[in-house]
Formats: structure tokens, sequence, C-alpha cells
């Protein structure tokens, strides 16, 4: 392997983290920003699975979203790109097709902190602080 592949996967390796952080951040507010809401569903018979799914279709949404724009960028853009790539043509149907559920995984894993933090709202103290 050489050195511009090493660097290339290193480089990757550090986008798929920081991408990890930023999605958690984002998620981990959002679903801080929502707790009255939470406590209320609780409160009212919401079960753990509801609350689970409230926040998992969130994450989900929005990270389809950004692969549907990502995508389409990354189509329209192909053409400045092709001078960067290696052995692959810039629109390569197995990259995009493989970036889609690779993001995706990527941005489950990181809403499992803010889900376990829903799953833990107290209703009576999310009701009480406000």
């Amino acid at each position: 392997m050489g050195f511009i592949t090493t660097l290339m996967m290193l480089f990757a390796g550090t986008a798929a983290v920081l991408t990890t952080v930023s999605i958690y951040g984002v998620m981990s507010y959002a679903t801080s920003r929502r707790r009255r809401e939470i406590g209320v569903r609780v409160a009212l018979g919401g079960t753990k699975a509801h609350v689970a799914a409230l926040v998992l279709n969130r994450a989900a949404l929005d990270m389809a979203l950004g692969i549907m724009i990502g995508g389409a960028s990354a189509l329209a853009l192909s053409r400045i790109m092709s001078s960067l790539l290696y052995g692959v043509t810039p629109t390569d149907p197995v990259a995009f097709a493989l970036i889609g559920p690779v993001l995706m995984t990527i941005a489950l894993a990181a809403a499992f902190m803010p889900v376990r933090k829903a799953l833990a709202v107290d209703p009576s103290e999310a009701l009480r602080h406000d």
C-alpha cells in the first residue's frame, strides 16, 4: 500500500470520526431541546420504543436529506473533481451506492447516546424544570 493510499485512508477515517462526533452533537442538542416533549410523551403513556423511534426517526430523516443533497452535489461537481480521483470514474456507481448506507450507519451509531439520554428522561423532572 502506497503512501498516498495510506494518507487518503487516514483522512477518510478522520472524516468519519468527525462526522460521528458532529452528528452526535447535533442529535444530543436536539434531544435536550425536546426534553419536555419527551417527558410529556412518557407521562401520557409513551413507551421506550416510541421515544427511541422519535429520536432515531429524526436522525434518519436528517441524514437521508443530507445524503440526497450530498449525492446531488457530488454528481454536479464530478467533472471538477475527476482529476483528483484515482482508480474510479467520477460517477462510479459502486461508490455512490455504498456511501449512503455507510453514512446512515454512522448517523445511527452517533444517535445511540442521545437515544439513551431520551430514554432516561424522568417525566416529573422534565415537566418540573422549564
